[in-house]
């Protein structure tokens, strides 16, 4: 009861855009450029992570491949991604800079996150387009009718927040 009674103080809502804004849709992400034996070795290190965009990769990979058991003995850097080492390599799955991976030119006005990959010496920075989820647009919209302020924080780059906070009229976003 008394967080409900607490609930009438509040002022601002924040929300996370991965998986919390959008869908994490497995069908928007782009693997052509990483080699297959390699996909499965990231789909497997992707197992062992909690974040939307690796459990996206770790199913859409299985879903072509079956079932996949994940890597052995994985880190989880917070903020940052996870790593193990696979047959004394080490590999990583994360954010762009974690894997020490450029990223390319960005398409305009699409909400595109980023999963980098790296086996060892080599890297590749994997594109997830992103959608809102279905009912985004009206549970933004309602919570501005109560006279709440509405932000997103992400850890996501901004090229990748910005569509969505254009496309749910939100003014603060980081």
């Amino acid at each position: 009861g008394d967080v409900i009674e607490r609930m009438a103080d509040v002022d601002y809502v924040v929300f996370d855009k991965t998986g919390t804004l959008t869908v994490p849709d497995p069908a928007g992400l782009d693997l052509a450029d990483l080699p297959p034996d390699r996909l499965i070795i990231a789909a497997r290190l992707a197992m062992a992570s909690r974040h939307p965009l690796a459990r996206a990769l770790g199913a859409a990979v299985q879903a072509q491949n079956g079932a996949l058991s994940p890597l052995a003995n994985v880190t989880e850097v917070t903020g940052q991604g996870v790593e193990a080492l696979y047959e004394e390599t080490l590999v990583r799955l994360g954010s762009p800079a974690f894997c020490q991976v450029e990223m390319g030119p960005e398409p305009l006005g699409q909400a595109v996150s980023h999963l980098a990959f790296r086996f060892g010496e080599q890297a590749w920075c994997l594109r997830m387009t992103q959608t809102l989820r279905i009912d985004a647009v009206k549970t933004v919209a309602d919570l501005k009718a109560m006279g709440l302020e509405v932000m997103i924080l992400s850890g996501d780059h901004q090229e990748a927040v910005r569509p969505v906070a254009e496309q749910l009229a939100i003014k603060t976003w980081q």
